[in-house]
């Protein structure tokens, strides 16, 4: 009988041992074998197992949204110490104006130690206090409106990355359960080795019977090393001693 210790392969481990299941099945080149049922399902189940199992679980996004936020930080903090600096000459116009625009900075707090979700709170206030036509008006005093658009854009920015990458997460994890993918992975190997087992002696079985009992041997020794199971592997079938059955 072709026994494997299902539940004590790796996952990755698992997805070779049903991929070269289906490359043992399919070399006999006999349509009884590659039409057989239990064969479909293999395929089935390791195309879905390869697909979301041994795939990243996460979107992979989440450097490209830090990114975005550090980006965002470094142009508000740049903006605010330029009208910090503007603000210092109290006698001018443009640094009554910067002063004027600080407000709207203390008004709406600080952007720091927050969630990205608090952050992009904070930040849209502060965009619409700025939008106020006496803060365009003071913008265009200083001479920052080119600044103050970067401020904007670097949100919006930042906005549409977080979002997909929020939308792509979601989308992972309305896949089914990496456990219950492994688990019908495995069924359907069980069955079909069992299926071959029962029919060791019947052309044209036999052959492949001794191949997948090779499988079986490579997939426990894995287990005993702990390397990974390689799937360019040929299994070669063993010839049973004297006397002993297949």
């Amino acid at each position: 009988m072709i026994t494997v210790p299902f539940s004590s392969l790796t996952t990755t481990n698992l997805g070779a041992l049903g991929n070269r299941t289906i490359v043992a099945s399919e070399r006999t080149a006999n349509e009884t074998i590659t039409a057989n049922p239990l064969l479909a399902e293999i395929r089935k189940k390791s195309e879905v197992y390869d697909a979301v199992v041994l795939k990243q679980i996460y979107s992979g996004m989440g450097t490209t949204v830090e990114g975005a936020d550090l980006y965002r930080d470094r142009v508000y903090q740049n903006l605010k110490r330029m009208l910090q600096g503007f603000a210092g000459f109290t006698d001018t116009a443009r640094g009554k104006a910067a002063a004027t625009l600080l407000r709207a900075f203390d008004e709406t707090g600080s952007i720091y130690g927050l969630s990205y979700a608090d952050e992009s709170t904070v930040l849209n206030k502060l965009i619409t206090l700025l939008g106020t036509d006496e803060n365009r008006a003071n913008i265009t005093a200083v001479g920052i409106e080119e600044e103050a658009q970067l401020l904007i854009d670097a949100q919006t920015h930042f906005q549409q990355v977080f979002f997909e990458q929020v939308e792509a997460n979601a989308g992972l994890r309305k896949q089914p359960s990496a456990s219950s993918i492994r688990h019908e992975l495995e069924d359907a190997l069980r069955d079909y080795f069992a299926f071959v087992s029962a029919m060791r002696k019947i052309e044209p079985w036999s052959g492949l019977y001794l191949s997948l009992r090779e499988l079986a041997k490579a997939a426990r020794l894995s287990n005993l090393s702990g390397k990974p199971l390689s799937d360019n592997i040929t299994p070669t079938p063993e010839t049973p001693a004297e006397g002993e059955g297949v």
